[in-house]
């Protein structure tokens, strides 16, 4: 007996775990994290995800990794940390400039 046929949006999904999963590997190796961050939020990982964001904003610090631990904390409810990770991802942004 056939399987029915995957739903559209399973399949728009694999299709962007293929070009994530491509995006990693060609990625400089310092955004490793930050990409392993990013793969485990698309997975629904979100303790995962904040600790790799976490360790890479602490180990390599942008405004860019900063500004995901934020949303990350957001989505976890930790306001005081998402605002604390905000203005290090501002702190990091104006020093850019």
């Amino acid at each position: 007996e056939d399987a029915p046929p995957i739903p559209a949006e399973l399949r728009r999904l694999e299709l962007g775990a293929e070009v994530l999963g491509r995006a990693l590997d060609a990625a400089p190796v310092e955004w490793a994290e930050y990409g392993r961050a990013l793969a485990a939020r698309a997975r629904g990982e979100s303790g995962l995800a904040l600790e790799l964001a976490e360790r890479d904003a602490e180990a390599r610090p942008t405004a860019r990794g900063w500004q995901l631990v934020a949303e990350l904390k957001r989505d976890a409810g930790d306001a005081a940390g998402a605002q604390a990770a905000e203005q290090r991802a501002k702190s990091l942004g104006s020093q850019r400039r």
